[in-house]
């Protein structure tokens, strides 16, 4: 798995090669670390395309696969994102 091809597509918007390169990582029998981030990088192709749920789902099994993954980081901003409360923006 090529780590830095992978989040070229990522930056890059895509999202449907760095998906299947992920895809084809995990199908193997990656070490843990790579498993964990393998699965990160799927739960940031997930938020891009607005799948908060999945994201979230995949941030916390990284987070299971390695406790040191930065999906920790990630769970907690999407976390932050979704629990934004503004009450000017719900009561005008």
């Amino acid at each position: 798995m090529d780590r830095q091809q992978i989040i070229t597509y990522v930056n890059d918007n895509r999202l449907i090669e760095a998906g299947d390169a992920l895809r084809t990582a995990l199908s193997g029998e990656p070490a843990t670390a790579d498993r964990a981030w393998a699965l990160y990088m799927l739960g940031r192709i997930a938020w891009k395309e607005g799948r908060s749920t999945d994201a979230i789902t995949l941030y916390n099994t990284a987070i299971e696969a390695d406790p040191a993954s930065e999906a920790r980081v990630a769970l907690a901003q999407a976390t932050q994102v979704l629990n934004f409360y503004h009450k000017d923006l719900y009561n005008p």
